[in-house]
């Protein structure tokens, strides 16, 4: 190849290059400063904390609210959960209408575990 078959080349490579980068869009940046920033919008397969940092999430709704400081494990059973609590070693049935009922109070002031069979 002679030389000058090179450089047309190279000018062509690199007109084809400048011509895509001139139709691409401008960068936009978008800055947030808030969580209510945030849910100004519309969210969807995301959640945003009260630092504003987003993550991944499938939707959440409050069903019920406990008097027990910690919940430490949570299993389906039947039309709710079973919540094991902390401080108090209780485990709570919570109903998807938000109804509370103790099911167990142990000794052990934490439940860590809970198992619920099919049935």
């Amino acid at each position: 190849m002679s030389r000058s078959l090179h450089l047309r080349s190279l000018a062509l490579a690199l007109a084809a290059t400048s011509a895509t980068a001139a139709l691409a869009a401008p960068v936009r940046l978008i800055q947030t400063q808030s969580q209510a920033d945030f849910l100004a919008g519309t969210l969807d397969g995301v959640s945003v904390d009260e630092r504003g940092v987003l993550a991944l999430a499938d939707r959440a709704d409050r069903v019920a609210a406990i008097e027990e400081p910690f919940a430490f494990a949570l299993v389906p059973v039947g039309e709710g959960w079973a919540i094991g609590t902390g401080d108090a070693g209780r485990v709570l049935a919570i109903g998807r209408d938000g109804a509370r009922r103790v099911i167990f109070e142990g000794e052990a002031s934490y439940v860590f575990a809970l198992w619920a069979d099919p049935d």
